[in-house]
């Protein structure tokens, strides 16, 4: 970090770029995601930017801190859909038009934690995979950390979810078969 250029920069001639970039990629992704989150993760970047940057590099400020608060844009995007992915799969029961809010969002949860408790019965390779990608890292950088080619950690999160997918049959026929024995008592 480079903190003494930072103090040379005046961050209020870059909030217009923020507030157009945020307009700019609301318009491009599901209505779900506000604006105002969009510019709140935008300023952010500016500032981390501004802490960052170092004019010895090159680089205009404008242009660091454009691609910078783009890409933190974007990230927040694909984070906030990978979480409404995660509800939209979540697995409706019959009971679930009786359910209210709180109630739905437990079932969520709780099927976020049968999901995580499937990975941590994977292998430990496809387990620290898996493990990266749910906490939003990309897996270019998690195959790098567990020192893997793309093709291979392509590879595992393939392997990795057929395995989730296979434990999550086995679990809906045995809480299927439990539902229609209770039923036929």
């Amino acid at each position: 970090m480079n903190n003494e250029h930072s103090h040379n920069i005046d961050l209020s001639e870059y909030l217009p770029m923020v507030r157009r970039m945020a307009w700019s990629v609301a318009h491009r992704v599901p209505g779900f995601i506000s604006v105002d989150d969009l510019n709140s993760e935008g300023l952010m970047a500016l500032v981390e930017a501004s802490q960052q940057y170092d004019d010895k590099r090159g680089a205009a400020f404008f242009t660091f801190a454009f691609l910078r608060v783009r890409g933190k844009m974007l990230q927040h995007v694909h984070r906030e859909c990978r979480h409404a992915s995660l509800i939209r799969r979540a697995p409706v029961s019959p009971l679930a038009p009786q359910l209210s809010p709180p109630e739905h969002q437990a079932a969520v949860r709780e099927t976020v934690e049968r999901m995580l408790e499937g990975i941590s019965n994977l292998p430990w390779r496809r387990r620290a995979l898996m493990e990266g990608l749910a906490d939003d890292h990309d897996l270019k950088d998690v195959a790098a950390e567990l020192e893997l080619s793309m093709s291979n950690a392509y590879k595992l999160k393939r392997l990795a979810r057929e395995q989730l997918r296979a434990a999550s049959r086995v679990r809906r026929r045995a809480f299927g078969r439990l539902e229609r024995e209770f039923q036929a008592a």
